[in-house]
């Protein structure tokens, strides 16, 4: 009996011989530990028994069965990824409240900037994800972010919790046609948020 691990599938996935959303068949009988199911799991993989004794005499109707398991299978992971999708996006929107910081961190100018930032997501996540992110740069090079009143540890915890939410985001997006529209922007948002001029005015 083979038993599958966690070690097997990541070996598997990265020599491309199953993929994200894919299928994963396995001769019968098997044993596969908690952890490979979780990787299949996360990954949205079907596993697809193969060698299985037929009990039916009509293999047509099997075949047809089999097939339609497969597809609700797959609507499920789309439904269940789109609500992952959604409740990321609205994470996203409310770190970028920046509440850990003090309200005289940013000056009005860059609190315009960000608001703008989240009255978009909010727009495009509720249009399902179709319309347009404007990915504009953050262009006041000279507006500093007062460190007087905040310190560089809890700006650095911000920073990396949007980072970590944006990258969330980006991995649930990638196979969606959207993906590159999210993308284009989130660079755009990082070039602010991670900009040279922090670093350079923290004193």
């Amino acid at each position: 009996m083979r038993v599958i691990t966690e070690r097997d599938l990541l070996t598997l996935l990265r020599k491309k011989e199953i993929e994200y959303r894919g299928t994963y068949e396995v001769e019968v009988p098997y044993v596969i530990t908690p952890s490979a199911k979780s990787l299949l799991r996360d990954k949205q993989i079907l596993l697809v028994e193969k060698n299985v004794p037929d009990t039916s005499h009509n293999m047509v109707n099997e075949v047809s069965s089999e097939k339609n398991t497969i597809n609700e299978l797959r609507d499920r992971f789309d439904y269940s990824n789109g609500i992952e999708i959604q409740d990321a996006v609205s994470q996203l929107i409310q770190l970028l409240y920046f509440p850990l910081l003090p309200d005289d961190f940013f000056s009005p100018l860059v609190w315009q900037y960000i608001e703008k930032q989240q009255d978009q997501l909010r727009r495009w996540q509720e249009s399902d994800f179709t319309s347009l992110l404007d990915n504009i740069i953050w262009s006041y090079p000279g507006e500093k972010f007062n460190f007087r009143c905040c310190s560089w540890r809890t700006w650095q915890y911000s920073v990396g919790e949007v980072n970590r939410q944006i990258n969330r985001i980006e991995w649930y997006m990638k196979s969606r046609d959207c993906s590159k529209t999210f993308g284009d922007w989130a660079n755009s948002y990082r070039k602010f948020i991670n900009n040279e001029e922090v670093i350079r005015c923290k004193q």
